[in-house]
């Protein structure tokens, strides 16, 4: 593909879309922006890299026109102004990133062959936070009160991927070492996630030694009354946010279950990498198979 940058306009494909923005009258451009939505938004089976990269960029205008939106980069984008866009646009929009960031997109293919996935789905991230913003979400240090979040998450629906319920003693144990994560000099970081005046689960990263150098891993779980509001996106990027500002390792790894399909989509939504499956020893002689996800902080 003809591409240059990470950039929704980084492309041929998307500067040819630009300029045919730039010779249609003002008046006709959202028909055009739609119909190169609709293109991708409606389609089935695998998506044209070309068609995708269109997409992108059309869902960047509509993004552009949005409360923020001048976070959009629009740089090699139309020349003229472009309208401003209703609840239809941003919806069809959403669908169409979703289309071209998904398992069936060839442009998405590419991208990981490529090895800057990463920084491409967190463009795409950016936009879908512009058209469709995300729950105000805030992440906490650890405190001396929050045991009860960590029995209220030792169910064995919430630790169905991760090994099954603990022990008495071993939540303890966790509370002891989720304690330390709050002292300035601890490497490793554990957070509570409030949902508006709610708790609504935990969300951290810690070191490890993986494939001979030092990462970071990250974790979370939300209680299932707050799932499917995109609690759990926001609060994992607030995580990655401060991983990147503390900076001291590269990467950030995340090894949820092969079977764990939603947190699985997390991670791509999230701008991890997909690295390929591994066998992953999440607690002490407990091995799973298990999805290695890779986000760069350097």
């Amino acid at each position: 593909m003809g591409t240059w940058d990470t950039g929704p306009f980084d492309n041929d494909a998307a500067r040819a879309f630009a300029a045919e923005l730039d010779e249609v009258d003002q008046a006709f451009q959202p028909e055009v922006v739609r119909s190169v939505l609709l293109d991708a938004a409606d389609s089935t089976g695998r998506l044209d890299a070309g068609i995708g990269e269109r997409a992108v960029a059309a869902a960047a205008l509509v993004a552009a026109g949005q409360p923020g939106g001048a976070a959009a980069d629009l740089r090699g984008g139309p020349e003229n102004p472009v309208p401003s866009w209703d609840e239809q646009y941003r919806e069809l929009a959403v669908r169409a990133l979703a289309r071209a960031g998904g398992p069936e997109s060839e442009l998405a293919e590419l991208w990981e062959a490529g090895g800057a996935a990463g920084m491409w789905r967190r463009e795409l991230a950016l936009l879908r936070d512009l058209l469709h913003p995300e729950p105000e979400v805030r992440i906490e240090p650890w405190t001396a009160e929050d045991l009860w979040l960590i029995r209220r998450a030792n169910t064995p629906e919430m630790t169905a991927h991760t090994g099954g319920p603990e022990t008495e003693e071993k939540l303890l144990d966790r509370q002891r070492r989720y304690l330390d994560t709050a002292r300035p000099d601890s490497v490793d970081r554990m957070f509570r996630i409030r949902f508006g005046d709610e708790l609504a689960g935990s969300v951290g990263y810690w070191k490890r030694t993986w494939l001979g150098k030092e990462v970071y891993e990250s974790g979370w779980g939300v209680f299932p009354e707050f799932r499917g509001q995109g609690v759990a996106a926001r609060a994992v990027r607030l995580a990655l946010a401060s991983a990147q500002e503390e900076a001291r390792f590269a990467e950030v790894r995340a090894y949820p279950s092969v079977h764990n399909a939603p947190s699985n989509a997390l991670c791509r939504k999230a701008g991890f990498t997909f690295v390929g499956p591994c066998e992953f020893e999440h607690s002490s002689g407990h091995f799973m198979r298990c999805n290695d996800w890779r986000y760069e902080l350097l």
